[in-house]
Formats: structure tokens, C-alpha cells, sequence
């Protein structure tokens, strides 16, 4: 079984934006999420990383055996105190992490379970008019369901699902 672990890092995207995610593994299960989440879900921020080298992009954090700040080939740049009882604290919180993180991005106000029978109706529409041969010579079957397809990707809450547009 691998060792009790903290990731904590900082990526470049490919159009120059940082990401800032963390990875927390332990005998708990595996939690990962961005910085911002992990606050949300332990009720406090990790410590910022040092602004100093630019090359920093880490910390990594091992229960029992290391805490460093690491730059981004994750070589080790500087020892941190140990034992790390912040990284010890998140560790141990790791299953209660993993129920708010649930909560927070699969809330009980039915939004899943109303975007998936939406989904489901959009099909028997595409199956019905596929059937009929619905406007066959100019697809436009094809282009109102794309635009039903956008319309139920875009919702974010159960209530936007009444204002989707159905094709007639």
C-alpha cells in the first residue's frame, strides 16, 4: 500500500494559464481536486507555495518520510518542517473530503437525474423523425436536434431544464 501523500501543484496550461490542482491519496481513498476545492471541502486553504525561484510548482509531501517544495521538473528546492501536521490533518479528512466534494458537484435538487431523461426524450425525438424521414432533402431534423443537444449541455441547474426549446 503506498504511503499517505499530498500533491499540491502548479501547471501551466497551453494557452499560459496556471492550474492549480492537489492530489491527496491515504488509506482513506484518493481525493483530487483544485485548490479552491480542497478548501471548500476541508473548510481551510493550503498554504501558498513560495513566490520564490519562478521555477516553483510544488509541494509534495509524504507522511513519515518527506516535505518539500519541489520547481517543475519536481526537483526537491527546499526541505519543509516535519512532521507537517496540516498535511497530517488533510490526510485523516480524506473520506469526509470526498462526501462534500460529491455533494458539491452532484447536488440532490434532481439536476442528473432531469439532464439525463432529457437526454433520453432528445433520443426518442431523433428516433421518431429518423422513422418519419423528417425533412429529409435539408437535414434539418439534424441541425434542431444539434441545438436541443446545446441547450441541454449548457444547463446548470435543475430549473433551466423547462426552458429548453423542443422541436415541433
Amino acid at each position: 500500500m503506498p504511503l499517505p501523500q499530498i500533491d499540491q501543484m502548479k501547471r501551466m496550461g497551453y494557452g499560459g494559464e496556471w492550474y492549480y490542482t492537489v492530489r491527496v491519496s491515504g488509506p482513506g481513498g484518493n481525493y483530487m481536486d483544485t485548490w479552491d476545492g480542497l478548501a471548500k471541502d476541508f473548510g481551510q486553504k493550503l498554504p501558498d507555495l513560495p513566490s520564490a525561484p519562478p521555477t516553483v510548482r510544488g509541494r509534495i509531501y509524504v507522511k513519515g518520510v518527506s516535505h518539500s517544495i519541489v520547481e517543475g521538473t519536481l526537483h526537491k528546492i527546499s526541505d519543509e518542517p516535519m512532521p507537517w501536521d496540516l498535511g497530517d490533518q488533510i490526510i485523516a479528512a480524506i473520506p469526509a473530503m470526498l462526501s462534500m466534494q460529491y455533494e458539491r458537484n452532484f447536488p440532490a435538487d434532481g439536476f442528473y437525474e432531469k439532464k439525463a431523461s432529457k437526454q433520453r426524450e432528445m433520443c426518442a425525438i431523433a428516433k421518431r423523425l429518423q422513422l418519419t424521414n423528417y425533412d429529409k432533402n435539408n437535414n434539418s431534423a439534424q441541425e434542431k436536434l444539434g441545438e436541443v443537444y446545446r441547450q441541454i449541455e449548457m444547463v446548470t441547474n435543475a430549473k433551466d431544464f423547462e426552458a429548453i426549446k423542443w422541436p415541433e
